[in-house]
Parts: C-alpha cells; structure tokens; sequence
C-alpha cells in the first residue's frame, strides 16, 4: 500500500514539474518602475518623470507638481504604451485640466502659481513614458 501511495505522489510532482518547466505561457508581470526628478530642494514637487512596466489592472498614480500661471506638459509615449487619462488640480483642489492621451502630446493650461497635483489613470496594459513638468527634463 505505502509503495503505490509514494508511486502515486512521484507520479503527480513528475507531472506538475513536466507542466510548469514545458508550459509555452509567458508570465506576465505587474508593476511599474517609476523615476522621478524633484524641483531643487523639495523631497515632493516633481519636475519629471519616466514610468515603464506592465500592468494587469488599470492603477492612479498621483503626484505633487509645482504650477505657473502658464504650463505646459510634455509626455513622450512609446508606439506599445498603453492609453491613460491626465487630470490636473491646482492649489484650490479644483480640477483644471483633464484629457485621455493616446499618443506622445504637449498639452497647456492655465492656473493660479502654487503647489498642484497631477493624477494619471493608467490602463491595463504595457507603459512606457516621461513627463516634462514645465520645462526640459534635467
């Protein structure tokens, strides 16, 4: 009896390792490698940004920016990177811009000068992107 049990139990682990080292499936990751570069002397308002991973759920990401009357955004996507929403809000929590992205853009808004937030909304899928905040990248 205690041989065909062990027999029995070789015979499953041999078919589980056979399964998982022939499996033709791709493992999928998840999750994101993102940089940052920081307006000088701040440990929290960022100036740039470069994200690249794979995401299996849509994800928010959400950061402190430093707004101008007068900005600009720049965001340089790569051709696979998969699509996202910007959404802006300034000092007042107020949202001033908002606008889905498919391709690399520069985009504008007004506001008052202060401490802002910029959220994106990142689909599922691969990214691989930077954004410049109001100037060229450092």
């Amino acid at each position: 009896m205690k041989k065909v049990l062990i027999g029995a139990l070789l015979i499953v682990i041999i078919v589980f390792i056979g399964v998982n080292v022939f499996s033709d499936r791709e493992y999928e990751s998840d999750g994101l490698q993102i940089n940052n570069t920081y307006v000088d002397g701040s440990t929290e308002l960022v100036t740039d940004m470069s994200v690249s991973g794979n995401l299996l759920q849509n994800k928010k990401i959400q950061f402190k920016v430093l707004l101008e009357e007068n900005n600009v955004v720049s965001l340089e996507k790569e051709d696979n990177t998969s699509d996202m929403t910007v959404k802006v809000t300034g000092v007042d929590g107020d949202e001033i811009f908002s606008e889905a992205i498919n391709e690399s853009k520069d985009f504008t808004f007004e506001s008052v000068s202060g401490e802002g937030e910029l959220q994106l909304e990142l689909s599922n899928g691969d990214h691989e992107f930077v954004i410049i905040i109001n100037g060229e990248s450092q």
